[in-house]
């Protein structure tokens, strides 16, 4: 039933007399009886495109210890299985996007160039690449391991970016949150994402004193100081932190860096409790544009040279 005390017909019939609504258009049909259905080969059980067989194995040669059982790839390459329906499955390598690998190229080739501007405040490249592995590294000291979760309580600003971008160095999974959350959705957020190191803005201070002794997996607190708000004693200062000098440049796990490595996007939970999308560094990269720019003409990047 409407808000307007009838049936969903009566409102639909106030719609149309008033001009609101048309009921929509017949579907249209492709030929005199509408598209042909899809139809593929049966596959043939035993035969070389049997799709109900197990992929076969990976030509390609031993890997570096000798055992055949194994495949070596290149760093940032792998193996990729492809469905075709005509010759079944195919092996496929190609290159594993990471941004920070983007973003350090970006920075090698134009240093002196503005990355990010906030009013008068102006960042180079060369110093956001930086600043981000000098808090890359000290999340590495910290203790976190391989795609550790990091999140950031934080307002739009460079330190945003920055946080992003020593994630990805170090081969974490970076995590946003809401500024507007209260206690107990932060805390749900930061304990549902298992994050253990939180970069935030030192205004939230007072809201996460109270939630921290239940958020007992965070290894790193780590506060942005802003006007009026300085760093509490429980959390590392984030500007001491960035204008340290890593032992090595570029900052990298041990792990090192894949195209699989995850950017985990926690939704607003309008339809229940938020719930985070995770996305392959790869993939996110491909879905906007790849470097590229479709209205403009420039393709998709195939190389970091």
């Amino acid at each position: 039933r409407s808000r307007w005390g009838g049936s969903r017909s009566l409102l639909t019939l106030w719609l149309r007399r008033n001009g609101v609504w048309r009921p929509p258009a017949a579907p249209r049909r492709i030929g005199p009886a509408g598209p042909p259905p899809l139809s593929l080969p049966a596959p043939r059980v035993g035969a070389a495109n049997d799709l109900t067989a197990p992929p076969p194995p990976l030509p390609s040669a031993p890997s570096a210890d000798g055992d055949p059982r194994r495949i070596d790839f290149p760093q940032g390459h792998g193996p990729k299985l492809a469905l075709n329906h005509t010759t079944g499955w195919e092996a496929l390598t190609r290159m594993g996007w990471t941004l920070a690998d983007v973003w350090e190229a970006i920075a090698a080739a134009q240093p002196a160039a503005p990355a990010q501007i906030q009013g008068s405040r102006v960042l180079t490249w060369a110093e956001m690449d930086a600043r981000a592995d000098a808090l890359a590294a000290h999340m590495l000291a910290r203790g976190l391991g391989h795609q550790a979760k990091v999140a950031g309580y934080l307002f739009n600003g460079p330190e945003y970016l920055e946080t992003y971008f020593a994630a990805f160095k170090a081969g974490l999974a970076p995590v946003n949150t809401n500024y507007r959350y209260g206690p107990e959705e932060v805390t749900y957020l930061f304990d549902n994402a298992d994050a253990e190191a939180v970069v935030f803005h030192a205004g939230f201070a007072e809201l996460i004193e109270k939630i921290r002794p239940r958020l007992p997996k965070v290894k790193a607190w780590i506060a942005v100081a802003e006007p009026g708000f300085g760093v509490p004693a429980w959390a590392d200062d984030y500007d001491a932190v960035v204008s340290k000098t890593p032992a090595s440049r570029p900052v990298r796990a041990p792990w090192g860096r894949s195209g699989d490595d995850l950017l985990l996007l926690y939704t607003g939970g309008t339809t229940g409790m938020p719930k985070g999308v995770m996305w392959r560094q790869d993939d996110l990269f491909q879905v906007l544009g790849a470097g590229g720019n479709a209205a403009l003409g420039i393709p998709p990047a195939t190389s970091l040279a």
